[in-house]
């Protein structure tokens, strides 16, 4: 009866020089005898956004089109088309903009 767990972890860094990957899934496994926890309640997501280099002509999936707005919103004044397909992505650009959403 538990609901399931997932931490999206977005940073501003470089936290796994491993992979070329911008969006990492990690499972749990059992430290001492290192069997892989099976159910998907918990997931842990990373999102590092340095590692995103697309461009808006290069925007696929609704995973890229949240990632290059997460990077780029303080850099747009107005919501490109692509994005603006996503309704969601409209209203958090226009909330970013009334709060006067920085960098800093």
């Amino acid at each position: 009866m538990l609901n399931p767990v997932i931490a999206v972890t977005i940073t501003d860094f470089f936290m796994f020089k491993e992979t070329d990957k911008f969006v990492t899934n990690f499972v749990f496994k059992e430290k001492d005898e290192s069997f892989t926890y099976k159910s998907n309640l918990i997931k842990l997501i990373f999102v590092e956004l340095p590692k995103f280099h697309k461009n808006l002509a290069e925007l696929e999936t609704l995973i890229d089109k949240w990632i290059y707005f997460l990077k780029e919103n303080s850099r747009l004044e107005t919501i490109p088309e692509i994005l603006g397909e996503v309704p969601e992505i409209e209203r958090a650009l226009n909330i970013a903009n009334q709060a006067n959403f920085s960098l800093e």
